[in-house]
């Protein structure tokens, strides 16, 4: 077969290079620019680089599909993702002329927790991270974007899978799945997942984390499914369970099943522009809320917040942060955002919020309402955004961690809304991920 010659053309989802030769290639670890060659397994060989191509910093690069636009520069790590975005823009037909501010940090060692998975191989356990497009494990000695931490995190777990009846997953059994670890200032909170009822070994894994943390949470979570990794049977071991961190100037209790986002820099960059996007003084409905943090931040600098949570666990959290922070003003419903808003909704005009036959709170004469979307990486449901354009809400704020969704939902948002902003926050540096934060106002409506 005769070697093809292609020239990079653009870049597409999750960090690949598109070239159009016989029929069009995504091709993974090149840049906009460059010239490569394919061999017969249409692997890429590069014969002309790109002056914006850098060498990876990480060991197991071309093993690990984490970090995948090590090869590029930082500048070329803010083309890709502007260009990507705008690429979702343009296939959804989504009109924006403005520029994309671009917020990063490109400091190493920025995650803030990680799922480390656990793995008998030839008789032997190793601990590491999965490799690319593969249910294989990498044994690893450290991990560039995470926490330094996870180095004695790992020491730790090395020498807890050397002990009696300690073993990790494989085919044939083994009662270890996975750790994870959580680090917060001072703490570091550790879950192991496995098979058993009860965790082996637990007196002398706590031991050794004792050795080397001098505050810590140990968990065990029994899970035997191989398509998830937390369950909803997490139980504490040893060490402290009653740990809490402080967000925007708010106290809030922490588990490791509690989210929160990875990157704590860029995370309080986001907040701080969530909320300050928000008319003062207006009534917001924080939508797909979680565990609150954002709700709560809301409420500080309006006149009442309502979060939307389906997540059961989360609404409780979102609860015991409102009081736990004294804050009156906010309140959290259980249910889909598509079936809390139009009973939200529905008696506005009245100058209340209502929800099952409850006054939540009374408003203002001319008071401005704002919604505050967060979903999942699937986007917002249809059914909720087109309540939202049959709504009196004046602004939106919508946060995306999928660039693709996001367009899609745009697309019908702005029906009767105008994009005011668009801003990419790179809370995922080295990687091809990017949260994006659209600002919206109701047509005929403008910001200065």
């Amino acid at each position: 077969m005769e070697k093809q010659e292609l020239q990079i053309e653009d870049y597409g989802m999750d960090g690949v290079g598109i070239a159009h030769g016989q029929k069009t290639y995504f091709l993974p670890n090149v840049l906009l620019g460059e010239k490569v060659c394919l061999d017969e397994n249409n692997t890429p060989k590069i014969l002309q680089k790109s002056h914006n191509r850098v060498q990876p910093v990480c060991p197991y690069y071309t093993q690990c599909g984490g970090c995948n636009l090590q090869c590029m520069n930082n500048q070329e790590q803010q083309n890709y993702k502007t260009i990507y975005l705008k690429n979702c823009l343009k296939k959804y037909k989504v009109a924006y002329t403005k520029d994309l501010e671009y917020i990063c940090s490109d400091e190493l060692y920025y995650r803030n927790k990680i799922s480390f998975a656990v793995r008998k191989l030839a008789g032997k356990n190793i601990v590491g991270l999965f490799e690319a497009k593969s249910h294989n494990v990498i044994p690893i000695e450290e991990c560039l974007i995470v926490d330094k931490r996870h180095r004695d995190v790992l020491d730790v777990f090395r020498k807890y899978l050397a002990l009696d009846g300690v073993e990790g997953f494989s085919e044939a059994g083994g009662n270890i799945r996975n750790v994870v670890v959580r680090f917060i200032p001072g703490a570091v909170l550790v879950c192991v997942v496995g098979t058993k009822p009860k965790l082996v070994q637990a007196k002398a894994l706590e031991a050794l984390l004792k050795q080397s943390f001098e505050v810590f949470s140990l968990n065990y979570c029994q899970n035997n499914n191989p398509k998830t990794i937390l369950s909803n049977k997490i139980e504490f071991v040893a060490g402290k369970s009653d740990l809490t961190i402080t967000k925007n100037g708010l106290t809030m209790p922490i588990n490791i099943g509690s989210f929160l986002q990875v990157n704590d820099e860029i995370s309080a960059q986001i907040y701080d522009y969530v909320v300050s996007s928000i008319p003062k003084n207006s009534v917001v409905f924080d939508l797909y809320s979680g565990a609150g943090l954002m709700t709560a931040m809301l409420a500080l600098h309006s006149t009442f917040c309502v979060g939307v949570e389906c997540n059961p666990f989360a609404v409780q959290l979102s609860q015991q942060l409102f009081k736990q922070n004294k804050i009156e003003n906010a309140h959290a419903i259980l249910g889909k955002s598509e079936d809390v808003l139009p009973k939200l909704l529905k008696n506005l005009k009245s100058g209340k919020i209502c929800f099952d036959g409850r006054t939540l709170a009374n408003l203002k004469q001319g008071q401005q309402f704002c919604c505050v979307l967060d979903p999942p990486r699937k986007g917002c449901n249809t059914s909720l955004l087109n309540k939202i354009l049959q709504s009196n809400v004046d602004t939106l704020v919508y946060v995306s961690c999928q660039p693709i969704t996001l367009a899609r939902d745009l697309k019908i948002l702005t029906q009767n809304y105008d994009i005011q902003k668009i801003k990419l926050f790179d809370m995922f540096y080295l990687t091809s991920h990017v949260e994006t934060v659209a600002l919206l106002t109701k047509k005929t409506q403008h910001l200065d």
